[in-house]
């Protein structure tokens, strides 16, 4: 069958330039009459390639008549395990095996859900017709239903049946069935009543929870990037598009987010940290293009063994591994052994390089916001550190209005230095090695030479210690070099930085009172 598309919405076609103008819709381009809200492509692309098979597997049970689980209860399903909202459906889900129970005799409840052939309302109906009417249990009702305990009453209607059938299932898949007997172990017992079931509910939820932890964002990035949406859909609308952010925008929901009292203050997370805007910013523009490129896959291909046909296997295509959480990181590599028997960056080093290492490619989308977070941002530390040693008003507003450490100039320059750097590292790396020609050698030597820190002494050289750090410091070395030298690229065709830099000034200088000067 073809692929489902759990998250994609129809709009109504619209888009927006890359400036956020509201634009029509292209009549040449089928794909851009098709538009997803923000939200949904965020959710889409925050899943797990495992998560994602898993909502394939269970489009793809086939009856007799068909798939067994209509698009609508898959897709109802997977908004609720995307955003952790599944209580209410896992409540419903545990009265509803309760009455399966009751009416299903030697085949137990198993029987209902697995023996359907289609999991439809009429298909419920017509198990529980005639067989609802068990006094002081269950009951049939208008519509559904009806289980009866001593403390209470629970309805579960025939509509929802459907989508708590596909719950039931995607829950074996989540767990496994041995643990989910465990948790409905006694569900259809005389005595049950709506505590224990609520009881069951819970520890099915709990479950739940836990594997989800591996295959998508927790509830506080979840609720960062609702706010970050919310934001930017009051200006530029459901179906804005991730060119529309632009470093101004980044500006802007900062000093909106951390000021008091201003709407969306303070919701789905703590915004007063500059650097922790910018970097939330960067992740949601990479997971709407994520979600944008794996929402048009689904819609151009299908799954299957044809190739010539255009099916394909999911679990064979890099399409898979397009949302990563984060790029791989090269500077995790000197902290750990073999790396960390040489010095190969000292802090400073190590501090300038960690946002180009975290974040790679990202920081080319906002280059602006980069050099802010890495200036005003760090500057912003100095008035919190400022506060907690009580400084009064006067101390606070000259640091405010000459918070950041470094110019934007001061910054590409000492990434030109740490690039500078990284390249006698490689040399030097050559040295140990015994690699390179004559030329190249004497450069190597030269460089190794030059270098007065641990591990680059020339009476450990043959040290195995040494030699593996050497060894393996090659690969790690060259991509950071790549994503400094990328970076600068771009940061070296960019404006004027230093006019850039003396217009911010007043701007961050502002926004700093606001957060801190009531403090003082």
């Amino acid at each position: 069958m073809g692929a489902v598309g759990f998250f994609v919405t129809p709009g109504d076609g619209a888009g927006y330039s890359a400036r956020g103008r509201r634009s029509a819709p292209s009549r040449q381009s089928g794909e851009s009459q098709t538009v997803l809200s923000a939200a949904h492509r965020v959710i889409t692309a925050g899943q797990s390639p495992a998560l994602r098979d898993l909502f394939r597997s269970l489009a793809e049970i086939e009856g007799a008549g068909g798939p067994k689980f209509s698009r609508k209860a898959l897709h109802v399903l997977a908004q609720a395990v995307a955003c952790r909202s599944y209580e209410r459906m896992a409540l419903e889900t545990v009265h509803l095996v309760r009455a399966a129970a009751l009416t299903a005799g030697r085949h137990g409840f198993e029987g209902v859900f697995w023996g359907m052939d289609q999991a439809t309302a009429s298909a419920f109906r017509g198990h529980f017709a005639g067989r609802a009417e068990i006094p002081g249990r269950l009951a049939a009702i208008d519509g559904g239903v009806e289980l009866r305990y001593p403390d209470g009453r629970f309805a579960v209607r025939f509509g929802r049946m459907p989508i708590l059938s596909a719950f039931l299932e995607f829950t074996v898949a989540a767990i496994g069935f041995a643990a989910l007997t465990d948790i409905l172990a006694g569900i259809e017992a005389p005595d049950g009543t709506v505590a224990a079931q609520s009881k069951a509910a819970n520890a099915l939820s709990r479950a739940l929870y836990e594997f989800l932890g591996d295959h998508l964002p927790t509830v506080q990035a979840q609720r960062k990037f609702r706010s970050l949406i919310a934001f930017l859909e009051r200006d530029l609308g459901r179906d804005f598009r991730p060119e529309a952010i632009d470093d101004e925008t980044v500006l802007d929901f900062w000093r909106d987010a951390s000021s008091p009292g201003r709407e969306g203050s303070g919701e789905g997370g703590d915004f007063r940290a500059y650097r922790t805007v910018v970097l939330a910013f960067l992740r949601l523009v990479e997971l709407l293009e994520d979600g944008d490129a794996l929402a048009r896959f689904e819609r151009m291909h299908a799954i299957g063994p044809d190739r010539e046909a255009g099916e394909v296997d999911p679990g064979e295509d890099s399409y898979l591994n397009g949302a990563e959480w984060a790029p791989e990181n090269p500077l995790s590599a000197f902290a750990e052994a073999p790396l960390d028997a040489v010095k190969f960056l000292n802090k400073r080093e190590t501090e300038a390089l960690t946002l180009p290492a975290e974040e790679g490619a990202r920081l080319l989308r906002l280059p602006l916001s980069y050099l802010r977070a890495e200036t005003f941002g760090t500057g912003q530390h100095r008035l919190i550190q400022a506060l907690r040693r009580k400084a009064d008003l006067t101390e606070i507003r000259t640091i405010a209005e000459d918070a950041a450490p470094q110019t934007y100039t001061d910054r590409i320059a000492l990434l030109n230095r740490i690039d500078e750097h990284l390249q006698k590292l490689a040399l030097a790396s050559l040295h140990v090695l015994g690699g390179g020609g004559d030329e190249t050698a004497l450069r190597a030597r030269k460089a190794f030479d030059a270098l007065s820190r641990q591990g680059f002494e020339a009476h450990r050289l043959n040290d195995p210690d040494i030699q593996a750090a050497f060894q393996e410091a090659a690969a790690p070395l060259a991509e950071l070099r790549e994503r400094v030298r990328t970076l600068l690229n771009r940061l070296e065709a960019g404006p004027d930085w230093a006019q850039a830099y003396r217009d911010d000034q007043a701007a961050f200088a502002e926004q700093f009172l606001i957060l801190y000067g009531e403090a003082a």
